[in-house]
C-alpha cells in the first residue's frame, strides 16, 4: 500500500476495515481522550463505519494519519494494513 491515500482511498479503505470491527485498535492515547470526552469504544467504532476523511493525510511521527469525522465525532486514524486500522485520538466536536 502505498501512502498517502487520498481521501476517497482511505475513506473507503477505513470504512472496509472498520465494518467488522474486528480490525480496529485503539491506542491508550484514545482511550484516555474517550474518558475524557465520555465516549465509548462503539461510539467511536460508528465513526470510521460512516464517518467523512474530511482532511488530506499528514505525516507525524512517521505514520500517515487521516482525520475522520461524523457529525458529532472526531479520530485520528492510522491504516497499518489493508486489514488493520488504529484510532489514535479521539474527541467531541463542539459547537
Amino acid at each position: 500500500m502505498n501512502e498517502p491515500l487520498t481521501r476517497t482511498e482511505a475513506q473507503a479503505l477505513i470504512r472496509r476495515v472498520a465494518s467488522s470491527g474486528a480490525g480496529v485498535s485503539f491506542t491508550r492515547h484514545a482511550h484516555e481522550r474517550m474518558m475524557k470526552w465520555g465516549l465509548s469504544e462503539p461510539d467511536c467504532l460508528r465513526v470510521p463505519r460512516g464517518g467523512e476523511v474530511t482532511r488530506p493525510a499528514h505525516k507525524r511521527l512517521g505514520f500517515w494519519r487521516y482525520r475522520i469525522e461524523s457529525s458529532s465525532i472526531s479520530c485520528i486514524v492510522v491504516i497499518r494494513s489493508e486489514t488493520g486500522v488504529v484510532v489514535w485520538t479521539t474527541w467531541r466536536k463542539t459547537s
